[in-house]
């Protein structure tokens, strides 16, 4: 991936949010320049991580994008907590999405056994009409972020312009 143009990195919490970014990249339409990198270990740890390890290379290309992928466990106020954990002039290039509680919770929900079909399932259809999953009860907190990273995050990873 040439840092040097647009791209996309994303901050897994754990695991199983690390299995729902896979699924997810999988399903985009061709090779995107995106990147999972290795989880975080909590979400208080992966806004840390944001200022110790990757505020410099974010500053030194600037043209780079970084989605945390947390867990909210049931604090729907949570996205704010971790954006007030970041350096200043990075937020409006560091997104936050993830399940209102747990992604076990979502698994069950949707009744399969593999987070990689629900990434899938994410990534299915185009940036403008997104599947009904997201509309699903313990993701839908997070329209505010996905409006958010409409003009930046998404025609990387989609090709929209």
């Amino acid at each position: 991936m040439n840092r040097e143009k647009e791209h996309v990195l994303f901050l897994p919490e754990d695991r199983a949010n690390e299995q729902l970014l896979n699924g997810f990249l999988r399903a985009l339409p061709r090779s995107r320049p995106a990147k999972v990198l290795n989880t975080a270990g909590g979400w208080l740890e992966a806004a840390r991580k944001v200022e110790r390890l990757y505020s410099a290379s974010m500053r030194r290309y600037p043209r780079g994008f970084l989605v945390l992928v947390i867990d909210f466990d049931g604090n729907a106020d949570r996205r704010e907590e971790v954006l007030q954990q970041l350096p200043g002039d990075l937020r409006d290039r560091v997104f936050v999405i993830g399940v209102l509680k747990e992604p076990e919770d979502l698994k069950r929900r949707l009744n399969t056994t593999k987070y990689e079909v629900i990434g899938k399932r994410l990534a299915e259809g185009c940036p403008e009409t997104f599947p009904s999953l997201w509309n699903e009860a313990l993701l839908v907190h997070n329209t505010t972020e996905i409006e958010r990273m409409r003009a930046s995050v998404l025609p990387i990873l989609f090709g929209t312009e």
